[in-house]
């Protein structure tokens, strides 16, 4: 073998060596490379992991959020609803009590207006037989009448006016020993006519009774003069 041979082939080892040498460094960066391609993608996964379980866990506290505020509104509206009906039930109760209470007035009046009016006609069948025994006849009546009596003889004439303004609403027998009961005292009847209250018309009647007696040499005890 001559030199040139051998420098050839000397050459081609060479040349065989340094396409080894390549492809070992290709190889070599390739295999780097995959390796910062799958470090890349691993950061990559795990970045994308934590991003979805940040989200996730935003949305599961978004949505207990809402959850609870959702009771809450639940919570409120049924508060109200309760509210609403025990305002309901109290203006329902309060309803019925006024309507007892006035049904109870109205009988009330009733029952008033009732011996009121039985003890008037007790009272008026009293003052005829009064009027019957008093009052034999109406010359002697009067004669009654124009007779003067003599001042200083110590008649004590009492006149009660019949009636009040103010009304007395407790009751009491008609008379001792009745069973009637009555209104203690009243206001009495209206004048049509006249306008005037009861107890304004008797207490004028009185009070001119009152000038009239005196005048005569009585004594006179009012039971009001007002």
């Amino acid at each position: 073998m001559t030199n040139e041979e051998r420098q050839r082939m000397a050459r081609r080892r060479a040349r065989a060596k340094a396409r080894k040498r390549a492809r070992r460094r290709k190889l070599i960066l390739s295999g780097v490379l995959a390796l910062f391609i799958l470090l890349i993608a691993g950061v990559a996964v795990i970045a994308g992991i934590k991003i979805g379980n940040s989200r996730r866990q935003n949305m599961e506290a978004e949505a207990a959020q809402s959850a609870e505020a959702l009771a809450e509104s639940a919570a409120m509206e049924q508060a109200a609803l309760e509210e609403s009906k025990q305002a309901e039930a109290e203006a329902a109760r309060s309803e019925e009590e006024a309507q007892a209470h006035q049904e109870d007035y109205e009988n009330t009046q009733q029952a008033l207006e009732e011996q009121t009016r039985q003890a008037n006609i007790e009272n008026s069948a009293t003052l005829k037989k009064i009027a019957a025994i008093s009052v034999p006849s109406l010359s002697a009546y009067l004669a009654a009448q124009q007779t003067p009596q003599v001042a200083g003889q110590g008649h004590i004439v009492c006149i009660d006016a019949g009636h009040e303004e103010v009304d007395l609403l407790e009751q009491e027998p008609n008379a001792p020993g009745s069973d009637v009961m009555k209104q203690k005292v009243s206001s009495g009847t209206y004048g049509e006519a006249s306008g005037l209250e009861e107890y304004q018309l008797v207490l004028m009647v009185a009070l001119k009774e009152q000038t009239i007696l005196q005048n005569r040499g009585y004594q006179v005890v009012m039971t009001r003069t007002d």
